[in-house]
C-alpha cells in the first residue's frame, strides 16, 4: 500500500509542470481566485462542478471574488486575465470590471487553439475608463471559440478579434450598450459569428456606434445574428448595424441590422471595395437619419465601390431620414444582383426643399456596371409632406449616372408618392444602354400642383440608348388624377432597334393583357377605376 501511495504521489508531481495552465495576470490587485486550476481528474478546485452539458474538460475557470481593477503603471493600457496557453476555460460567474485607466483589456487571448465559454454570464464594466475592451483575440492567432454569454454597459469594444487571426468562433453571445464596436473583426479569415445579439451601442461623441465592424477581411459567415438599435446622440456621427470595408467573400443569412440612428443611419454598409459578398434573408428595417442638412442619408443597404456583391430575399422598409431615405443604394459598384428584395415604406421628413427624397432602389455608377434588379418589390416609398419641402421625390426605382447596361427585370414599383414633389415608378436618369423589361409600375403619383405629378417610367435622355419592352403601367400621374404619366421616354432617332413600341389597354378590354407575357410591347391603361 505504501509503494501504491508513492508511486502516486510522484506521477502527481511529474503531471503539473506538463498541465502548464494559465498564470495569474500581475496586474490583479489581490484577485487570487482569478483562475482556479483544475486536477488530474478534472474536478473544479474550489468550487462544484458547473452545470453544463458536453465534455467538462476545461482547463481552467475564472471567476470573480471581488472587482477587478487594473493598477498598471502605464496609465493608457494593461490586461486584467490573459489566456496564453491552449486549452478550454470556463467563466464561472458574472464579472465585474472597474478599469482604472483607458484602454484596458478585459480578458486577451494570446495563445491559438483556445475556447472561452462564457457560461451564459455576464461580463460588465463599472468605474471610469474609458476605450475598454472586455474580450480581445491578439494577432495572429488561429482556431479560437467565444461563445454562451453576455457583456453589458462597455465604454470601448465588446470583442475584437485583431489582424491576422483565422478560424474564429464567435457564438451565441448577446453584446448590449458598447460606445463603439459590438463586435470587430480586423484582417481576419475563414470566421463565424453566430447567433450573436448586438444591440445599443450607443455614444454622445463623434465615435460612430458599429453594431458588427469588419475591416479587410475574408470569408467571414454571420448566420442568425441581430446588429440593432446603435445609436449617435451627439450630432455628429453615423450609426451602423453592420460595417464591411474592404471584404471579400463574406456572407449573411438570416440577419437583421434595425433600428440603427444617428446623422447618418445605415443599416448594412459594405464600401471600399467590398466583393464577392452575399446577403440572404436580411432585413434593413426602422433605421433612422436625423442630422437634417444635405447627405445625412438613411440606407438600409450600402453599397459604394463594391463589386460582386449579391443580395436575395432582403426586406429594407420603414427606413426614414429629415434629408433622403433609401432601401437599397448603390454607388460607383458593379456587376451587383438584387433579386427577390423589398424595399417599402422608406420615407424622408424633410421641411425645406432639397434635392431630397425618398428611393426604393437607387444606382449611380461613372461608366460601365452592369448591375441587376430582378423579381423585386419597390413600394409605398413617401415624399415629404411638409410645404416647405415642394420638391422631394419618391422613386421605386432609379438608375443614375452615366451607369451602364444594367437591367431591370420582373419587378414591381407601386405606390410610391412625392407628396409635395414627383414620384415615379422607374426613373432612367442619365443612365444608356440599360434594358428595363416585364416590370409592373402601377399608381406612382405625386403632387397635383406640379404639371406632371408621377410618372410610371421615366427617362431623363432627350435620346434614349435603353431598351423598354414588356412593361405594364396604370394609374401614375398626379394624385387627383387630371394627369396621367404612364411613359415619359423619348426614343435616340437613329437607333437601329425598335426601343419603345406601345399599346393601350382600356378597362373594360384589361383582362386581355397579360403583363408577364412574352410580347414585345409596352402596355399602358390611361382609364382609371
Amino acid at each position: 500500500m505504501r509503494s501504491k501511495l508513492l508511486i502516486f504521489n510522484f506521477l502527481f508531481i511529474i503531471f503539473i509542470p506538463k498541465f502548464n495552465f494559465t498564470k495569474y495576470n500581475s496586474n490583479l490587485n489581490n484577485n487570487s481566485s482569478c483562475l482556479k486550476y483544475l486536477n488530474k481528474t478534472r474536478q473544479f478546485i474550489g468550487g462544484t462542478t458547473p452545470s453544463i452539458s458536453g465534455e467538462q474538460a476545461y482547463t481552467a475557470i475564472i471567476s470573480a471574488p471581488t472587482v477587478y481593477k487594473n493598477s498598471v503603471t502605464t496609465a493608457t493600457s494593461g490586461t486584467v486575465v490573459t489566456l496564453d496557453k491552449p486549452g478550454r476555460y470556463l467563466v464561472e460567474s458574472d464579472l465585474e470590471f472597474a478599469p482604472a485607466n483607458n484602454s484596458v483589456i478585459g480578458i486577451q487571448i494570446t495563445s491559438s487553439n483556445v475556447t472561452l465559454d462564457l457560461n451564459d454570464c455576464t461580463l460588465y464594466q463599472t468605474g471610469s475608463g474609458t476605450s475598454f475592451t472586455v474580450i480581445k483575440i491578439a494577432t495572429g492567432l488561429s482556431n479560437i471559440t467565444v461563445r454562451n454569454g453576455k457583456i453589458n454597459s462597455i465604454t470601448g469594444t465588446g470583442t475584437h478579434a485583431d489582424t491576422n487571426c483565422s478560424n474564429v468562433r464567435l457564438r451565441e453571445m448577446s453584446i448590449n450598450g458598447c460606445s463603439t464596436q459590438g463586435m470587430l473583426l480586423s484582417t481576419c479569415d475563414n470566421c463565424l459569428i453566430m447567433d450573436i445579439q448586438i444591440t445599443n451601442c450607443n455614444t454622445t461623441s463623434t465615435n460612430d456606434p458599429i453594431g458588427l465592424e469588419l475591416a479587410s477581411c475574408t470569408s467571414i459567415t454571420a448566420i442568425d445574428s441581430i446588429f440593432n438599435n446603435n445609436t449617435n446622440t451627439s450630432g455628429s456621427g453615423t450609426a451602423y448595424g453592420v460595417k464591411m470595408t474592404g471584404c471579400k467573400n463574406c456572407n449573411f443569412q438570416n440577419c437583421q441590422a434595425n433600428g440603427n440612428q444617428g446623422d447618418i443611419a445605415y443599416g448594412f454598409s459594405l464600401t471600399s471595395s467590398c466583393e464577392s459578398c452575399t446577403l440572404r434573408h436580411c432585413l434593413a428595417n426602422n433605421n433612422v437619419a436625423d442630422g437634417g442638412t444635405t447627405n445625412d442619408d438613411c440606407v438600409g443597404y450600402y453599397l459604394n465601390a463594391s463589386k460582386s456583391c449579391h443580395l436575395y430575399n432582403c426586406d429594407a422598409n420603414s427606413n426614414t431620414s429629415t434629408s433622403s431615405a433609401f432601401g437599397f443604394k448603390t454607388i460607383n459598384s458593379n456587376v451587383c444582383k438584387f433579386k427577390a428584395c423589398e424595399a417599402a415604406y422608406n420615407s424622408t421628413t424633410a421641411t425645406t426643399t432639397g434635392p431630397y427624397g425618398a428611393w426604393g432602389f437607387c444606382s449611380s455608377h461613372t461608366g460601365s456596371a452592369s448591375n441587376v434588379w430582378v423579381d423585386c418589390r419597390a413600394n409605398g416609398n413617401q415624399g415629404s409632406t411638409d410645404a416647405g419641402a415642394t420638391d422631394t421625390l419618391a422613386v421605386g426605382i432609379e438608375i443614375g449616372g452615366t451607369e451602364k447596361y444594367s437591367n431591370i427585370a420582373n419587378c414591381v414599383s407601386s405606390r410610391n408618392n412625392g407628396h409635395t414633389g414627383t414620384g415615379y415608378g422607374i426613373r432612367i436618369n442619365g443612365a444608356t444602354l440599360c434594358e428595363v423589361k416585364a416590370n409592373r409600375v402601377v399608381v406612382n403619383i405625386g403632387d397635383s400642383s406640379d404639371p406632371n405629378g408621377g410618372f410610371r417610367i421615366k427617362d431623363t435622355s432627350a435620346d434614349t440608348t435603353n431598351l423598354y419592352t414588356s412593361n405594364f403601367a396604370f394609374g401614375n400621374g398626379k394624385a387627383d388624377n387630371s394627369v396621367v404619366n404612364n411613359y415619359d421616354v423619348a426614343v435616340a432617332p437613329d437607333n437601329n432597334v425598335v426601343l419603345f413600341p406601345s399599346v393601350i389597354g382600356y378597362l373594360n378590354n384589361f383582362n386581355n393583357f397579360n403583363p408577364v407575357s412574352s410580347f414585345q410591347y409596352n402596355i399602358e391603361v390611361i382609364e382609371r377605376q
